[in-house]
């Protein structure tokens, strides 16, 4: 994308996040987006980058924008196929492949405010990139989000003690508030894969030619390999788990393909067919206790958990986004780094 100005240090560019949401938003809305739904998207990606995922924040939203060049008719929001009380299942075959996240989780957390849960499958979308920072709006509201993702297209992942790739790399992620007062505006935010590291780290590391610090793949031959350029020859990324406890990471696999199956449309399969499928939970705290005690009780947690001494040369102890929710304020300030 084309920007003004900034500072540069360490080969990168820093532009106001203003602009960038700016920009992104008027390409959007070129490509016949309306301009609240095209606004939400670029500012929940720009944000996404800011906060530390810079392979799942930017690089989506311009592939999403390439996507609509080449289908100027894939502009629709969501389209609601079934309700059933709590339940929600939409198609998404002719959305803009980030909106289903925002779309699933803005309408799961409205859902539980009614119920006190909420769920939302959608189907047949695109790459819709990240979904835990996308998660952490509604935590802020008082709302435990869950997040599953799977795709059928693009296989990765072996079962465990398998050679052969059947599974995507099929994400998890779960945002959930720590308390009103010194964690506020900070909830948990986690977001990682079924496979024992992201196909996004993978390629990070193969571009930079870094080795894995333990063996997180197979090659083409079915040999456990640390090198992550064994898959661009034939080999694969190990379930979570690794090696010897990979049972893990493929159960969680199944869990996330039942899902898709439950809500109408194909899990993995040998002809490789189908979208990328989204579910979306969200818990009403109050609906089970009370926020006002869910905040002391998470605070008082969170003391305790981070109060361990770090391991010997380790870094200071961070709950799982506290990185990401600094780096973000650092981008408010200071601009994004492109």
């Amino acid at each position: 994308m084309d920007g003004k100005g900034g500072d540069c240090y360490s080969g990168t560019m820093l532009r106001d996040m203003k602009e960038v949401i700016d920009g992104y938003t008027e390409q959007l809305r070129e490509l016949g987006v309306e301009e609240g739904r095209a606004r939400a998207m670029a500012r929940a990606q720009v944000e996404v980058h800011a906060f530390g995922t810079d392979t799942h924040g930017i690089p989506p939203l311009e592939n999403m924008i390439g996507e609509l060049k080449k289908h100027p008719d894939h502009t629709e929001p969501p389209r609601i196929v079934r309700t059933f009380g709590a339940l929600t299942v939409a198609d998404c075959t002719r959305t803009p492949a980030i909106e289903p996240i925002l779309w699933g989780a803005e309408r799961a957390a409205r859902s539980a405010g009614e119920h006190g849960i909420g769920f939302v499958s959608l189907t047949d979308g695109g790459w819709v990139g990240t979904m835990g920072y996308h998660l952490a709006r509604f935590a802020r509201e008082g709302y435990i989000m869950m997040g599953w993702n799977q795709v059928s297209s693009l296989a990765q992942t072996p079962p465990h003690g398998g050679r052969e790739t059947r599974f995507n790399t099929n994400p998890l992620a779960f945002s959930f508030p720590l308390g009103d007062e010194k964690y506020r505006d900070r909830p948990v935010v986690a977001d990682f894969s079924t496979s024992a590291i992201s196909m996004g780290k993978t390629r990070q590391m193969r571009e930079k030619g870094v080795i894995a610090p333990e063996k997180l793949y197979l090659d083409g031959e079915g040999r456990y390999s640390d090198d992550p350029r064994v898959t661009t020859r034939g080999g694969s990324i190990l379930p979570f788990g690794g090696e010897h406890f990979g049972f893990r990471g493929t159960a969680l696999a199944m869990l996330i393909e039942a899902m898709t199956a439950a809500a109408g449309t194909r899990p993995t399969n040998k002809e490789k067919s189908g979208g990328q499928n989204v579910h979306v939970l969200a818990l009403k705290i109050d609906g089970l206790s009370s926020r006002e005690s869910y905040g002391p009780l998470m605070e008082e947690m969170m003391e305790w958990v981070l109060s361990t001494e770090p391991v010997p040369g380790g870094s200071p102890l961070r709950y799982p986004g506290q990185r990401g929710w600094e780096a973000l304020e650092r981008a408010m300030r200071d601009g994004v780094e492109l």
